[in-house]
């Protein structure tokens, strides 16, 4: 398994080729969410993709919700934390699907899975009292 890479490395470096997955090599699990996606994208957001031209937030937010409640943005949280616990390349494949059709989507769920909850999951702690800033 490939280690860390700084910054744009994983460019140029040497790929070995048991590192690099395809979609035909996931299993059933991942094919099955990769299906729950394909059938969330058909039944909400297409039906409503031009309103996301129209700024709906409240739209984005109700179908992030909608996701929320499949577990399409927990695919990445281990399953202690009530997340599915399915894995990186799990979460790539999702992400791809549900940002396949509008920005709007792919921007709220990047956010979401990305820059809100991975922090959490990477540098968070139990202890909830209080937060301190640096001076």
């Amino acid at each position: 398994m490939m280690g860390f890479l700084k910054g744009g490395a994983f460019l140029i470096q040497e790929t070995e080729a048991k590192d690099i997955f395809i979609r035909s090599e996931f299993g059933e699990d991942q094919k099955m969410m990769l299906s729950a996606t394909e059938d969330f994208n058909e039944r909400e957001i297409l039906p409503v993709l031009m309103l996301f031209e129209e700024k709906d937030y409240a739209l984005v937010e109700s179908l992030m919700r909608k996701a929320g409640e499949l577990g399409l943005l927990g695919i990445n949280v281990p399953e202690k934390y009530e997340g599915l616990g399915m894995g990186f390349n799990t979460g790539m494949l999702i992400c791809e699907e549900i940002s396949s059709l509008t920005g709007s989507i792919a921007t709220a769920f990047g956010a979401h899975t990305g820059i809100g909850t991975l922090p959490i999951l990477l540098y968070g702690s139990k202890n909830k009292s209080y937060i301190t800033y640096p001076k």
